[in-house]
C-alpha cells in the first residue's frame, strides 16, 4: 500500500513539473525579425530573416514609418521553428538561428526614413546621399548593449559579435522622433545606420551628418570617412556621452562584428581607439580623450554665451534644464571665477556643466563647438542623454536641438 501512494507522489511530482516546465517555455516563446544592420535603399527589396522557438502559421507581419505613422506593409507569413528554449548556444558569438525561415517583400517606393516591422523591430530606409542633413541611426552600438536572455556581451570577453538577431529601437531615436519630423518640414533629411558610414558616398554628399546616442563603437572605415568627411570641411552635430570609444571590423559575408583580429586586435580583448587617435589637434580625438565622465550636478548646463543662436526662441539666459548623468566635455586653461576658458584653440564654450576631474586636470561637459582649419566644425550637445523622451518632451531642449541643424547650416 505505501509502496503504491510512493508511485502516485511521483506521478503527480512529475506531472507537476511538467507544467511548470511548459508554463516557463510558454512565457519564454520568442520570435524575432532580423533585418541586415545596413540601410535599404528606396527601390530595393526587402530581405529578412525569422528566428523563432516555435512554429507559428499566419504570423501578422506589418512595417509602419514611425515618422507619419503609415503602415506600408501588411501581411502575414509562416515561421517554422529554429531553436529551442533550451539551447546552450552562445547566440552572442554565433547568433540565432534562421534556417529556411528567409522572405523577400517588394514594397512600393518607400521614402527614406526609420520604419518598424510590428512596433517593434527597425529597418532603416536611405534616401539619395544628396539630402541636406543625414540622420545616423546608432545600431552598431545597439546590437553590442542589447542583453540576451538577460545577460550582456561585456560580461566576458568574445571573439565577435553575432549580428544575425533582432534589436529593438533605441530609446535615443525614439525621443528624437519629434524632431525628426520637424526637420523634415524645412529641410531635406536623409537617414542611415552607423554601418553605413563605411560607404562615404551615402553622405559625402551632404551639409550636416547628426550622430546621436551610444557611439562607442567604430570600425576604422566608419571613423576614416567620418574624418574625412570633416577634413573636405563637413559639419557635424554630436549628441553622445561616449563617442569612438571600441573598435571592431565588420565581417559582412557571416553579419559579424569581429573584436579578434581586427587590426592586429590579439585575442577577445576590445581595442581603444585611444591608441590610434595620437593627433591632439584632431577633432575627434579630442571627443574621444575628453570624455567629461560624470557630472558632478546632473540638473542642466550653465549658458556662457546667452546670445548664442544656438539659444534663439528658447527665452533662456542663465541656465539650461535637463538631465545628464555623464557628458562629453573639454579641458580647461583657466577656470578663475566667471572665466571657462578651454586648453583647445577653435573650441569654445556655449553653456557647461563641471565634470569630475580626470589625470588632475579640469574638465567641462556641456555644448561645445570645435572647428578645423577646412571650415568643418563638430558640435557637441554633450549628452546621450540629451536625446531621451524625458529631455526631449522640454519645449526648450528641443529648441535648441533644432537651432543647432540651423546654426550648422548657417555657419
Amino acid at each position: 500500500m505505501f509502496k503504491d501512494l510512493r508511485y502516485i507522489k511521483i506521478s503527480i511530482s512529475l506531472i507537476l513539473l511538467f507544467f511548470v516546465v511548459s508554463e516557463v517555455i510558454s512565457s519564454h516563446k520568442e520570435t524575432q525579425l532580423v533585418f541586415k544592420p545596413n540601410s535599404f535603399a528606396s527601390n530595393e527589396a526587402i530581405k529578412f530573416k525569422v528566428a523563432s522557438n516555435q512554429n507559428i502559421k499566419n504570423y501578422p507581419l506589418q512595417i509602419k514609418n514611425k515618422l507619419n505613422n503609415l503602415v506600408v506593409y501588411d501581411t502575414t507569413i509562416t515561421i517554422k521553428k529554429t531553436y529551442d528554449f533550451f539551447d546552450t548556444l552562445d547566440f552572442f558569438v554565433h547568433g540565432f538561428p534562421t534556417q529556411n525561415n528567409e522572405y523577400i517583400l517588394h514594397p512600393k517606393h518607400l521614402s527614406s526614413g526609420i520604419y518598424e516591422a510590428n512596433r517593434q523591430f527597425p529597418l532603416v530606409i536611405r534616401g539619395k546621399g544628396t539630402e541636406t542633413i543625414t540622420v545616423v541611426i546608432p545600431t552598431i552600438s545597439n546590437y553590442f548593449y542589447t542583453p540576451i536572455k538577460e545577460h550582456s556581451f561585456f560580461e566576458q570577453e568574445r571573439p565577435q559579435l553575432s549580428l544575425n538577431r533582432a534589436i529593438n529601437t533605441d530609446e535615443w531615436t525614439k525621443g528624437l522622433i519629434p524632431v525628426f519630423k520637424k526637420l523634415e518640414q524645412k529641410y531635406s533629411v536623409n537617414y542611415l545606420t552607423d554601418l553605413d558610414l563605411e560607404q562615404k558616398e551615402l553622405f559625402e554628399q551632404t551639409s550636416v551628418v547628426f550622430l546621436y546616442g551610444r557611439l562607442t563603437f567604430w570600425s576604422p572605415l566608419m571613423l576614416q570617412n567620418i574624418m574625412d568627411y570633416m577634413e573636405k570641411g563637413g559639419k557635424v552635430l554630436i549628441a553622445s556621452s561616449n563617442v569612438f570609444y571600441a573598435k571592431f571590423c565588420m565581417n559582412y559575408r557571416d553579419n559579424i562584428a569581429e573584436i579578434r583580429g581586427c587590426e592586429n586586435t590579439i585575442g577577445n580583448h576590445l581595442q581603444s581607439w585611444k591608441t590610434v587617435l595620437t593627433d591632439t589637434s584632431n577633432i575627434y580625438r579630442k571627443l574621444h580623450s575628453d570624455y567629461g565622465g560624470k557630472t558632478i550636478s546632473p540638473y542642466g548646463y550653465t549658458i556662457l554665451q546667452p546670445k548664442h543662436p544656438l539659444l534663439n526662441n528658447t527665452n533662456l539666459a542663465k541656465t539650461i534644464d535637463f538631465w545628464a548623468e555623464y557628458t562629453v566635455g573639454t579641458p580647461l586653461k583657466q577656470e578663475v571665477g566667471d572665466s571657462i576658458l578651454p586648453l583647445y584653440p577653435n573650441t569654445s564654450i556655449i553653456a557647461y556643466t563641471p565634470c569630475k576631474k580626470t589625470d588632475k586636470q579640469s574638465r567641462v561637459g556641456g555644448i561645445i563647438l570645435h572647428r578645423n582649419s577646412q571650415g568643418g566644425a563638430v558640435l557637441s550637445l554633450g549628452s546621450s542623454d540629451w536625446c531621451l523622451p524625458d529631455n526631449q518632451n522640454k519645449p526648450h531642449i528641443q529648441q535648441i536641438t533644432l537651432n543647432a541643424f540651423d546654426f550648422l547650416l548657417s555657419d
